[in-house]
């Protein structure tokens, strides 16, 4: 089951206005001056779809936009857009609301709207989020039942990794055929229409200026946004970025080294805690060692299968426990466990496989619209995809064939994809002179800090703020990224007061 521990991580712009009527589907990205044919993308209130809490604080509608804006008469797509109001009921003492772009890609926005009434992020703003074309309750959806069975299948048997890896193309593909054979056209499901459906909505929900918040795949959407829809943006806030001149969702080479990173870099600050270090010398021997165990003498047990209820059998290998602590690094109250976790699994004591694994499989099954971030993750980086990459992978896992499920297969789902390429310039460096806060975590293993700093590098007008001790997605994981992001929203041209980041200091590891 290893291939399913592992988690998907995401041309020059206007520099003027875009058009208030509707987005311009080339002008924008490309060298073609041809004006795209005109449409008025519709914004209606609605009820709130299943799962959206009910909550007087919660409003909800729907845009809808055509599938093809090249074709604005034929299909539509309809994206539901969820809007929390301020504490207390009273109306945002701000008129510049927080639009939220979730990540993925393929997770559905509407997931936040409980965190958004939990905390207060606006300081006194609206904050909207919505569902990306293809994903949750937007219509047509690119979720894959297809993949369901294979996936629950996988999780209870010791399948080698080809044979795991050829079943989910198998199943992937099957859900290509039906969407296909169902009228939706996969090449507009990328970072690119996204952007232009963003700067749609804000047309037709009547905002004049809005600010920008976007976490791991979303950083990208909001990068490509400020690049080729810059009307109407106050302010940015990027956390975890993966910019698309570093998008390298398929290249396994670079996830060993992200992944080497974060292991040796919770042995370092292992090694200068007193505590740490005198309980658990040798963090990535321990490491070593328990995933050497597991492969010898699989765990088996059982959880829940999300769709029935009923008890699911789950085997997991030495190659499953890889993937999987690539995951666990993303959980920021996480990190501070995984030396006593390793010496547990080590040990025997498995009490925390059930509920890793259960997690694993709760989130791709009832959360992440499959097609719909294979469309967008094999366009963004067709431009950059290494042709050679078989053989790098070869010798990956030859070196390395404990590590053979976190590797996979990289982009050879792509060729059988088969959606049209990001414009030309997509893949290049993001420049803009929108205010932007950009946020990092030392330990995050997927968008590692230098994708976040040089973001920052690139853009006119942005600061960087790297976090110690945290993984993925800051401002979810601690009060100082928040603390930080609130007083960025308020004032965005102050000078950014990151007081609290040397109070934070490195893991509080637990020890016995």
């Amino acid at each position: 089951m290893a291939a399913l521990l592992v988690v998907f991580a995401a041309c020059s712009g206007d520099d003027g206005d875009a058009p208030e009527q509707a987005s311009d589907s080339t002008a924008s990205s490309t060298t073609t001056t041809t004006a795209a044919p005109e449409y008025e993308p519709m914004y209606e209130e609605a009820d709130c779809p299943d799962g959206v809490p009910d909550d007087p604080r919660v409003t909800c509608g729907v845009l809808t936009v055509p599938e093809n804006r090249a074709a604005p008469e034929g299909a539509q797509v309809r994206i539901p857009v969820a809007t929390v109001a301020p504490p207390g009921g009273d109306p945002p003492t701000a008129p510049d609301p927080i639009v939220f772009l979730d990540g993925g890609p393929g997770l559905p926005g509407l997931r936040q709207v409980q965190l958004f009434l939990d905390v207060d992020f606006g300081g006194g703003r609206n904050m909207i989020t919505f569902d990306q074309r293809g994903t949750g309750a937007s219509e047509p959806s690119l979720d894959c039942p297809e993949t369901h069975a294979f996936t629950f299948a996988a999780v209870g048997t010791p399948n080698s990794t080809e044979e795991e890896e050829a079943a989910g193309r198998e199943a992937q593909l099957e859900c290509r055929a039906r969407l296909i054979d169902s009228g939706v056209n996969l090449d507009m499901y990328d970072t690119t229409t996204n952007a232009q459906d963003v700067a749609d909505l804000r047309v037709a929900m009547g905002i004049d200026e809005w600010n920008l918040f976007g976490v791991s795949y979303g950083t990208q959407l909001g990068l490509e946004v400020m690049r080729s829809h810059p009307t109407g943006i106050r302010a940015a806030i990027l956390d975890s970025v993966t910019p698309p001149h570093l998008s390298s969702v398929f290249d396994e080479v670079s996830f060993v080294e992200r992944f080497d990173r974060v292991l040796n870099l919770l042995a370092e600050r292992c090694g200068e805690d007193p505590g740490c270090a005198a309980e658990y010398p040798d963090p990535l021997g321990e490491f070593q060692r328990m995933v050497e165990r597991y492969e010898a003498e699989p765990f088996r047990g059982t959880v829940t299968n999300p769709l029935t209820g009923e008890p699911l059998d789950v085997v997991v290998t030495g190659q499953d426990i890889v993937a999987g602590a690539f995951q666990a690094y993303y959980d920021s109250s996480l990190i501070p466990l995984l030396p006593s976790l390793t010496r547990q699994l080590l040990n025997g004591d498995t009490s925390i496989i059930p509920p890793l694994v259960q997690r694993s499989i709760d989130e791709p099954v009832l959360r992440h619209a499959e097609a719909m971030g294979i469309s967008v993750n094999c366009a963004d980086e067709a431009a950059v995809l290494d042709p050679d990459q078989e053989d790098e992978i070869a010798s990956l896992i030859e070196e390395r064939p404990l590590w053979a499920g976190f590797i996979g297969d990289g982009a050879e789902i792509c060729e059988a994809w088969d959606v049209e390429p990001a414009p030309e310039g997509f893949n290049e460096p993001v420049t803009s002179d929108v205010r932007t806060l950009v946020l990092a975590g030392e330990f995050d293993p997927v968008t590692p800090p230098e994708m976040s700093r040089s973001a920052a590098d690139h853009l006119g007008d942005a600061a960087y703020v790297e976090f110690p001790g945290l993984g993925h997605g800051e401002v979810f994981a601690h009060d100082c990224p928040r603390q930080i992001f609130r007083a960025f929203i308020d004032d965005p041209d102050a000078p950014v007061d990151t007081s609290c980041v040397a109070e934070m200091g490195p893991p509080d590891f637990v020890v016995p």
